[in-house]
């Protein structure tokens, strides 16, 4: 019966997965991270609260209940993920560029070149533009409600685990 429980909890995050990714590669929408709310947290919890209340069965809400935290520990395991893949990280960046050089390698300075830390920062500017996190106003960037309550987070995040603010 665990076994059942773990694999339905696994099949509705895969489930949710896939709408996800069809919506990313049908539409193509600047928004994502409102789609990927909207994909594992905002659809998920309107199914299970109609399978909550119209279900009778304390067994059965139990057995639902360890389907929804499985569906939502996998969900949010993704959600904290996804923009660290989606993005080139220059870490992954000099991995994948000493990954194309083989067994030649390369050189610090043909490494520094083939960097362009000027995109990877403007191509930030433009993701967060997108997502309605931060805006332009005469030239000054500021942040929005959303990305105020999103820095709040991490902040809090970086608390809790002991890092020091301002630094990776």
């Amino acid at each position: 019966m665990l076994i059942e429980l773990v694999l339905n909890g696994l099949m509705t995050f895969f489930l949710s997965l896939v709408i996800f990714l069809i919506i990313m590669r049908l539409f193509r929408p600047k928004k994502e991270i409102l789609y990927i709310i909207i994909s594992f947290i905002v659809m998920p919890t309107i199914i299970f609260a109609y399978i909550y209340f119209s279900n009778n069965n304390s067994q059965e809400i139990l057995k639902l209940m360890i389907i929804t935290e499985i569906h939502y520990v996998m969900s949010l395991a993704f959600i904290l993920t996804y923009p660290v893949l989606r993005i080139e990280i220059p870490t992954f960046k000099i991995l994948l560029l000493l990954n194309n050089a083989k067994s030649v390698g390369l050189t610090k300075l043909k490494l520094n070149e083939l960097m362009q830390e000027g995109e990877l920062f403007t191509d930030r500017l433009i993701d967060l533009t997108n997502d309605g996190l931060i805006s332009y106003k005469d030239d000054i960037i500021d942040l929005k409600i959303p990305g105020r309550f999103l820095a709040l987070i991490f902040i809090y995040y970086r608390r809790l685990l002991g890092f020091p603010m301002g630094r990776g």
